[in-house]
């Protein structure tokens, strides 16, 4: 997998501020971003914040901190579509413009498949099988196409 660089307003904000875990607000959208994750400078522990994203296709809910987001996702509609969750792991790092900005190492994805099904899922950070430090992640989810 390549790494990518995006600016912090592209993926997520990885530096400065405390943890924030949210729920997504889109409206009647296939993709919705559920939970972000970022590394608080004033504390070195992080504790596991509670996301939840409910859509009519869709639902998810879990625990999301810098060391794992776990949870379980579900199908709530009979349209012969999966959803699937994806969280993105990534550090911070200095651009060439000297701004921060987040490098993705791991992206992790699951799926459902069929109406009321559920399935849990559970995501770390880790590069080519290693684990490192995260220093921030964000979670979405969305509908695959019809299968």
């Amino acid at each position: 997998m390549k790494t990518r660089l995006l600016t912090t307003a592209a993926a997520f904000a990885v530096a400065g501020g405390a943890m924030v875990a949210t729920t997504g607000t889109a409206q009647a959208t296939d993709a919705v971003r559920v939970a972000s994750v970022q590394a608080d400078s004033t504390s070195a522990t992080v504790a596991a914040k509670k996301f939840s994203g409910v859509r009519s296709w869709g639902a998810v809910r879990g625990y999301a901190s810098l060391k794992a987001i776990k949870g379980v996702m579900t199908d709530r509609m009979d349209d012969r579509r999966c959803v699937q969750v994806t969280v993105w792991w990534a550090i911070a790092v200095k651009g060439k413009d000297g701004k921060k900005k987040a490098k993705i190492l791991d992206v992790d994805r699951g799926a459902v498949c069929g109406k009321g099904k559920s399935k849990k899922f559970t995501s770390t950070p880790d590069y080519r099988g290693r684990p490192f430090k995260a220093d921030g992640a964000a979670l979405a989810m969305k509908r695959l196409p019809v299968r």
